[in-house]
């Protein structure tokens, strides 16, 4: 066992919710010169207390604790081995490092080799947070960049509850091939880079009898986007992203007679079939500099069925007008960030109204001295809809509104090889849902 006085040598404030993950590049240029082995840990502990006005809220505690412990050792500078013990009124958890979820990215000067359970960087409208286990090779050479990978894109679906086929099973999916790539020019806020995303499910692979009796079809997906941004006058920036995604719901429906380019287009990359369905997004956004502050805005359409099988979550069928202002003061001690948007659904008028959304937030981050931060936000959204019952001359409208408010303040101690540090937070939310003036439910919380 380590002497105590060694341990809190090395101690450096990290989250206790850290995993073993390898998402930073190992940069193999200065293994010659790191030290072979590096301990490092921390020990946090904390408890809260949670006020909420439901009759039933069994699925917190109102009085909560947590202490975690954990170490970290850095070998060469390149791998990192993890382990944390957290104990808590909710449950009890050890973490320790698992070649389930192992990944590597050892770099050398402008090229990196991806290796591994990873998460690229192609384009936020085609990947966001998927991870890949396979193979990448990213060159970064001046002001080129190039980005490709190959692997296995994990997944799962959500069966739901209470079926009777997965009831204390594990279903193997099907095996989701992916291939991707980004090719950009540029730095800063100068560039444009077009990327391609290709998702083909394997038919054959997984809990086939399972998948067919929950009606999981075999996929494909294809995606292209666009990016580019611009600065002018080192005062304005004006930046813009696009993307279509053609996605085959069911590899196995007939296939549909095409021509021309489209036909072309096809061979090369995904055939077309009778389960096909095509989809956009696109966004714009404009800034403009100011001394120390900035203002700007952004439109952004989302289709209705816009979807790829490397996003996580991506809301659809939206069009959002957001204006914004962030600025420094006080010799930047005092940072002010605020937003409001407008945002529509039925995009495309399928139905006989849209619904209206309103969003305010704004956050605040002061510097009181080095040690002292204090930080606090607000946000609130309000929509509206409307149905209506043509048949019976009957409308219905509804209004949600959703206010919550929180505040932080952290204050530092300790020479810098053994910080400490002493955390205060606070957050209160409401919901509501009105039917005209009348309040149907109210929900309130405070933490």
């Amino acid at each position: 066992m380590l002497p105590s006085n060694l341990l809190m040598k090395y101690i450096i404030t990290i989250s206790f919710l850290f995993l073993l993950t390898y998402s930073h590049s190992q940069n193999l240029e200065n293994i010659a010169s790191a030290k072979p082995i590096t301990l490092t840990g921390f020990v946090n502990a904390g408890a809260s207390f949670l006020e909420d006005n439901r009759a039933e809220t069994n699925f917190e505690s109102p009085i909560g604790y947590m202490a975690t412990i954990g170490l970290n050792l850095n070998i060469y500078g390149v791998l990192q081995v993890p382990i944390s013990f957290t104990y808590s009124d909710q449950q009890t958890r050890f973490q320790r490092p698992s070649l389930r979820t192992f990944g590597i990215s050892p770099s050398y000067k402008w090229i990196t080799l991806h290796a591994g359970y990873r998460s690229f960087n192609i384009s936020p409208l085609l990947m966001s947070g998927a991870q890949v286990k396979g193979v990448g090779l990213e060159l970064t050479p001046g002001p080129f960049e190039l980005l490709i990978f190959k692997g296995d894109l994990t997944h799962s679906y959500n069966f739901g509850f209470n079926t009777a086929i997965i009831a204390g099973n594990d279903i193997d999916v099907h095996k989701r091939n992916s291939l991707g790539a980004r090719l950009g020019i540029g730095k800063g806020e100068n560039f444009i880079r077009l990327s391609i995303l290709k998702v083909e499910d394997d038919e054959l692979s997984g809990d086939l009898l399972a998948l067919d009796t929950l009606s999981i079809e075999p996929q494909e997906n294809l995606g292209l986007a666009l990016s580019g941004s611009i600065s002018l006058f080192d005062r304005l920036t004006v930046q813009t992203n696009a993307a279509g995604s053609a996605l085959n719901s069911d590899t196995r429906s007939p296939l549909i007679a095409t021509e021309g380019a489209l036909a072309q287009l096809s061979d090369a990359f995904m055939e077309i079939n009778e389960s096909t369905r095509y989809s956009f997004t696109y966004d714009a956004s404009v800034a403009l500099r100011i001394a120390s502050w900035t203002v700007g805005a952004k439109y952004q359409h989302v289709d209705p069925n816009y979807e790829t099988l490397g996003y996580v979550f991506l809301q659809q069928d939206i069009d959002n007008y957001t204006a914004f202002v962030a600025g420094a003061m006080f010799k930047s001690k005092l940072i002010v960030n605020a937003n409001i948007g407008y945002q529509y659904n039925n995009t495309d008028d399928r139905f006989g109204q849209k619904d209206k959304r309103v969003i305010y937030n704004g956050n605040v981050n002061w510097s009181i001295q080095p040690r002292l931060q204090w930080s606090a936000a607000y946000n609130n959204f309000n929509s509206s809809g409307n149905l209506s019952v043509t048949e019976v001359v009957d409308s219905l409208q509804f209004t949600t509104d959703n206010v919550g408010y929180s505040s932080n303040v952290s204050y530092s101690f300790g020479p810098r090889k053994s910080q400490h540090s002493i955390n205060m937070n606070f957050s209160s939310n409401s919901f509501q849902i009105l039917k005209g003036l009348k309040q149907l439910s109210m929900n309130t919380s405070n933490n």
